[in-house]
């Protein structure tokens, strides 16, 4: 049965695990029956949000029927090796095929981060319409994210504006948040592995054999995971920006950086109205940077809950890695040269420090960062594995230094670290059909990273797109996509629109 049948108002499976596991399953399966899962009709509130907000003329080509959906919530052990202890819930959202011609095998949605939840994602129903058309999209949050058992540490409201321009993951907030989780969850059993097998049991339960699978950025992993794991249930996987299982997070975030912010520059010197409006964007950043020789810059900003101004201290690895996150996004890569170029004219950092704090506002209201999830995979799977020499070779002579690894290491100092299942960080090698995907000027995952995972995956095809980690937010890339899912393969499969991508106009101002 697949859920594209929707003559029943309700939908009941309560399936019996099987016993014929993989070597790397054992540790977490049983054979104890599992939870029904059991889906109503309901909205899905992501999307209408995302209605309300948008003005008329910027609305979506798809109504909102497109927000109808079937909503449920699936009981998992927390602890699956012993198949006893705490239950937690897994939320789960199917939005239904739209067309007539329904095919049986549905597309699977993993969040990056690691820690947004696909729940949050109110731009699926619009940009996935072409893939819906045959089949149905499902999302389930992953396990300490959005509606399944959330492990949030950050607080609601704005008190001290000052923290959200702190450098993160301080002692005091990391003992905290472990405090407070560790009366409702066990920071152990939150890994990529156990997300998988839960998203496997919801598949089970909801009577899919085979599935199609889509992540991006952290998202990556689970897919690759899966597939190694359950390749019998792999009809197709599309990845972007592949942070595959020894990646190592965050030890490239710096190198990787400095490639993207090199690249924007090279980029800006070969277009002639931005190479005359900003002859020397390294020059610029470098006197930008000096400003902070002497240690945290005040400025006054606006407060974002009262109307009132109040005066921060700017310290200069949070605007380095703000400049970093913006190049996640091709479109604000090319607001960087304008944006160094008037804070040196001017001497005035208010735009720079209202940029960073949208971008902490935004993290901290859209995704669990620096929470428990967060936490228990990064340190788990990834932090453990740095070594001092790896942190000086791979951030020597960037802008943005070691301070993401360098805060991320002592973070992991004080949280719980998991044991994963023999060759986890192994490449993961798979016969599935994979369309991988890179951005030619990635921040966070690297061109080379993407091409890593490609050389393990004989039926995937690799392509580089002229963009930053964002790399599939177009109705072409979609459209590719889409292809690639109906047709099973990506022998053959048309992607000259992906290769003619160009950088958006510059913003001169």
């Amino acid at each position: 049965m697949v859920l594209s049948n929707w003559s029943r108002g309700t939908v009941l499976c309560a399936l019996i695990l099987g016993q014929a596991c993989a070597p790397n399953d054992s540790a977490l399966t049983s054979s104890a029956p599992e939870a029904a899962l059991e889906l109503e009709p309901c909205r899905f509130a992501a999307f209408d949000r995302m209605l309300e907000g948008m003005p008329e003329e910027a609305e979506p080509s798809v109504g909102p029927e497109a927000g109808e959906a079937r909503c449920g919530r699936l009981e998992v052990w927390e602890n699956r090796a012993v198949a006893s202890g705490r239950r937690i819930e897994i939320n789960v959202i199917v939005l239904p095929a739209t067309g007539d011609d329904r095919a049986p095998d549905p597309v699977f949605l993993f969040a990056g981060g690691p820690g947004t939840a696909v729940s949050n994602w109110g731009w699926v129903p619009a940009s996935l319409a072409g893939l819906r058309e045959r089949r149905d999209i499902v999302l389930v949050d992953q396990r300490g994210t959005g509606r399944s058992h959330p492990l949030a540490c950050a607080a609601q409201g704005v008190d001290d504006v000052q923290e959200l321009f702190d450098p993160m993951l301080s002692g005091e907030y990391v003992d905290d948040c472990r405090a407070r989780l560790e009366s409702i969850a066990d920071l152990e059993h939150y890994t990529t592995v156990d997300h998988v097998e839960d998203v496997d049991q919801v598949r089970r339960a909801l009577g899919y054999d085979q599935v199609n699978l889509w992540g991006g950025s952290y998202g990556t992993r689970p897919v690759l995971v899966f597939a190694r794991r359950h390749p019998e249930a792999v009809r197709t996987a599309t990845v972007k920006g592949v942070d595959h299982t020894s990646f190592q997070y965050p030890l490239h975030h710096a190198s990787a950086g400095q490639a993207a912010l090199d690249g924007v520059f090279e980029a800006c010197a070969g277009d002639a109205a931005c190479r005359a409006a900003f002859p020397d964007p390294k020059g610029d950043l470098a006197k930008l940077m000096a400003r902070f020789d002497d240690g945290p810059v005040p400025v006054e900003i606006d407060h974002p809950d009262r109307a009132e101004r109040v005066t921060i201290e700017l310290y200069d690895e949070v605007l380095a890695e703000r400049f970093r996150s913006l190049m996640y996004r091709a479109s604000n890569s090319v607001r960087i040269p304008r944006m160094v170029r008037d804070a040196v004219a001017s001497g005035d950092l208010e735009e720079l420090a209202e940029s960073v704090l949208d971008y902490q506002l935004g993290f901290r209201d859209g995704v669990d960062w620096f929470a428990g999830m967060w936490m228990s995979v990064t340190c788990s799977e990834d932090v453990h594995l740095i070594d001092d020499d790896e942190v000086a070779e791979a951030t020597r002579g960037t802008v943005f230094g070691d301070y993401r690894v360098r805060t991320h290491r002592a973070a992991c100092e004080r949280w719980p670290r998991a044991e994963l299942p023999a060759g986890f960080y192994e490449h993961v090698r798979s016969e599935a059909p994979f369309l991988l995907i890179a951005g030619e000027l990635d921040p966070v995952t690297p061109s080379w990273a993407t091409r890593e995972a490609a050389d393990h995956l004989p039926n995937g095809l690799y392509i580089e797109v002229r963009e930053g980690h964002s790399s599939t937010d177009s109705k072409c890339a979609w459209g590719v996509v889409t292809a690639f899912v109906e047709a099973g393969s990506a022998d053959g499969l048309g992607v000259r629109c992906l290769e003619a991508v160009e950088l958006p106009p510059w913003d001169l101002g």
